[in-house]
């Protein structure tokens, strides 16, 4: 999570522990987190009961997600 301090909106990839643990981190720092491929809390309307956490699909997708909270 090098530069996160620096960084507006954090896209995590994939779903193991690390990803769970840059996901903690970016929300404390109070970053918007792209989860692409993530872990989930109970599917993608799941999702939306974890502010700051915006559900993506495709790579496509997330970049398009990071670069709307610019």
């Amino acid at each position: 999570m090098k530069g996160t301090r620096r960084q507006v909106a954090v896209i995590a990839i994939g779903g193991e522990w690390g990803t769970l643990s840059e996901i903690g981190f970016a929300r404390t720092l109070g970053r918007t987190v792209v989860a692409l491929r993530r872990w989930t809390l109970d599917g993608r309307d799941g999702m939306r009961r974890a502010p700051g956490v915006i559900p993506a699909e495709t790579p496509e997708e997330a970049v398009a997600a990071a670069l709307a909270e610019l």
